[in-house]
């Protein structure tokens, strides 16, 4: 006989729960399901039938029945997102989804972190490094090309 402190009789309990959940949510929206497609079955049965009262109703006041149905179909969908994220067939995407996060926080602190401890680059420097194209056609050194046209201008 097992220890009532086994740390795994206690994970399999806490499975057997998770399973017996995930099993009731997956019931519970295939009866939601199967009242909506009975109800569709039997309103499109009702508009087809000339002699029933609902029949005569002009069609400018079939929101009655639209916007009820457009409500269910939501309730169908966030019951369905709501199974399908606690059965844990969602738990690689959420925990990949949750890695690439911190995995990017950290990079971004690391990357702040060293540019809070460098000092600023020397652009003077890259200036030098600059070349363009004056009136001529001939490659000159930025500055030079700043400077004559300092020159002009003066």
């Amino acid at each position: 006989m097992s220890d009532i402190n086994d740390p795994e009789l206690y994970e399999r309990v806490e499975q057997n729960v998770k399973r017996q959940k995930s099993n009731l949510r997956w019931t519970a929206f295939g009866l939601n399901a199967a009242s909506f497609l009975l109800y569709l079955i039997f309103l499109i049965v009702s508009l087809s039938d000339p002699t029933s009262p609902i029949a005569n109703i002009p069609p400018q006041r079939w929101e009655v029945f639209v916007v009820p149905l457009g409500l269910w179909l939501i309730v169908l969908g966030v019951h369905f997102g709501s199974a399908w994220a606690d059965s844990g067939k969602s738990d690689k995407e959420f925990a990949a989804r949750a890695m690439n996060q911190e995995l990017g926080r950290q990079i971004l602190d690391e990357a702040l972190r060293r540019a809070a401890g460098k000092p600023k680059r020397d652009t003077s420097r890259l200036e030098d490094n600059y070349v363009t194209i004056n009136d001529e056609g001939e490659i000159v050194p930025l500055k030079e090309a700043e400077d004559q046209r300092r020159d002009l201008n003066s």
